[in-house]
C-alpha cells in the first residue's frame, strides 16, 4: 500500500531574475513539461510551478539542482517542507484536486484502503541567486 499511495506534491518557486537569464531554468521547465505533463500547474504569473510526482523527494531535488545550474552561475535550489499556509487560494484548490484524484485512483484499485489515504506533505523548492 505504501508504494501505491506514495506521492509527493511540490511547489517550485522560480526567481524573477530567471527572465534575465532564461538558460538557467529552460532545461528545468522543458524537463517538467515532458516528464509530468498531466500533473503540472503554472501560477498565473508563470513564476511558480506545482507538481504531483511519484519520484522520491531527494531524487527529484537533485534533478532540479542539476537542471538549474548553468555556465553563468545559475540558481541555488533550497528544499523545504511547507504547509498549506504557504499556498495562495488557487494553489490550495490545485492541492485539494490532486488529493481527490489520488483518492479516486486508490479507490478504483483498493477500495478498502481509501480511508487510510492522508493528505501528503508539501515540499517547496525555492530557486535563488
Amino acid at each position: 500500500m505504501s508504494n501505491v499511495s506514495s506521492y509527493n506534491l511540490f511547489k517550485i518557486e522560480l526567481p524573477v531574475e530567471r527572465r534575465e537569464q532564461s538558460d538557467a531554468t529552460i532545461g528545468l521547465e522543458s524537463y517538467l513539461i515532458t516528464s509530468y505533463p498531466k500533473s503540472l500547474w503554472y501560477s498565473e504569473d508563470k513564476n511558480t510551478i506545482l507538481l504531483d510526482i511519484p519520484d522520491s523527494v531527494d531524487g527529484f531535488y537533485e534533478t532540479v539542482q542539476d537542471l538549474t545550474k548553468s555556465p553563468s552561475g545559475g540558481f541555488k535550489a533550497l528544499l523545504s517542507e511547507i504547509d498549506e499556509s504557504h499556498l495562495d487560494p488557487d494553489e490550495i484548490k490545485w492541492f485539494d484536486e490532486r488529493y481527490e484524484v489520488r483518492k479516486q485512483l486508490i479507490a478504483s484499485l483498493f477500495p478498502v484502503l481509501v480511508e487510510q489515504i492522508k493528505k501528503p506533505l508539501l515540499h517547496m523548492i525555492s530557486l535563488s541567486r
